[in-house]
């Protein structure tokens, strides 16, 4: 009896199945737009950060400003999104 229970689409099982699944769906939306934002601000602190570390002490990207200019003029947008897909896997639920 309780197996047809839950086999029926007006039980409470199935309203809570349906409600998270609409809730993982909405946390993935949600985290590929927020990567739309995040990633290019995450590209440039990187940027600037391995300059520092591999040029020594003078960084010929002493600035975000001056690294966001260098990525566009390299590589354009793209060069914005690099690592776009595997920083949505590390943070997607």
């Amino acid at each position: 009896m309780g197996a047809e229970l839950d086999r029926r689409p007006d039980s409470l099982t199935h309203y809570y199945y349906t409600l998270c699944s609409f809730a993982r769906a909405t946390a993935v939306i949600a985290q590929s737009l927020a990567g739309i934002a995040y990633c290019p601000i995450d590209i440039v602190k990187q940027t600037v950060q391995t300059a520092t570390v591999v040029q020594g002490k003078e960084s010929r990207m002493a600035n975000p400003l001056h690294a966001t200019k260098t990525i566009w003029n390299a590589q354009g947008i793209k060069g914005f999104y690099r690592g776009f897909v595997a920083m949505n896997c590390l943070w997607m639920p």
